[in-house]
């Protein structure tokens, strides 16, 4: 099987992903009285064709390495201490 999809389908799949699986996170704690102080991290990598597409949730990083050595960061944390997620947090 070949499948055709574009760059902002592909994007969108792994940020609803995410959305779901906070949601159901949430929703199992709540229903289990597991305080929301527990949580988790991940970070998902695809490839197709030659974009690179990169997840992330909470602290988990993603760095991409090269054959001449360049490291390049390819995540930002999600934590209140990264600026522009300390912005989500206050505003949700």
């Amino acid at each position: 099987f070949f499948f055709f999809f574009n760059v902002q389908e592909i994007a969108n799949a792994l940020h609803e992903t995410f959305v779901q699986i906070d949601k159901n996170m949430r929703q199992h704690f709540t229903e289990n009285n597991i305080a929301l102080s527990q949580g988790s991290t991940g970070v998902v990598a695809v490839v197709w064709g030659q974009t690179l597409f990169i997840g992330n949730a909470g602290d988990a990083r993603c760095v991409l390495g090269t054959a001449t050595g360049e490291v390049y960061r390819m995540s930002v944390d999600h934590t209140p201490q990264e600026r522009s997620e300390a912005e989500v947090w206050l505003h949700s």
